[in-house]
């Protein structure tokens, strides 16, 4: 089952269950995903890599519109914003611990002779390709130059 069948399926189960919240944001996420297959020069069906990553957009959104929210004193909308949040990091996988990630970096970096900080690229891209999904971009870029120094 993809992870859009997954969601359409969850939808159905909250739309019996009458969990406004759910069906709302999944709701939400589905229309992003097919706002985002439409668009572009030709339309396509996105695979499972790709509806993860709208996911996680609009994710990382809820967060940073709760954030918007707490200034501007509105705590009922925060709430529902990290409630929705909450939701849709039931679709993201698990992300490795920092120090999982350090010590995956550090044995990149020692597979490589003499690495240098301008051969950034080159060990982000080794330690993207073994980590996966268990780690976003920035999270692997912190700890990439961190031990590049």
């Amino acid at each position: 089952m993809t992870l859009k069948q997954t969601l359409q399926t969850d939808l159905t189960v909250a739309l019996k269950a009458r969990d406004e919240l759910t069906v709302s944001t999944i709701r939400s996420v589905l229309g992003a995903v097919q706002s985002a297959e439409k668009g572009g020069k030709t339309p396509r069906e996105f695979d499972d890599a790709a509806v993860l990553q709208v996911i996680r957009q609009q994710a990382k959104q809820r967060v940073e519109s709760a954030a918007f929210y707490v200034t501007g004193n509105r705590p009922e909308q925060e709430a529902r914003e990290l409630a929705e949040a909450a939701v849709l990091e039931k679709y993201i996988p698990t992300q490795l611990s920092d120090e999982a990630l350090e010590t995956l970096v550090i044995s990149v970096v020692r597979r490589f002779e003499n690495v240098t900080p301008q051969q950034f690229g080159l060990v982000m891209k080794s330690v993207k390709a073994e980590v996966g999904d268990g780690a976003t971009g920035q999270r692997i870029s912190e700890v990439v130059k961190r031990i590049l120094g």
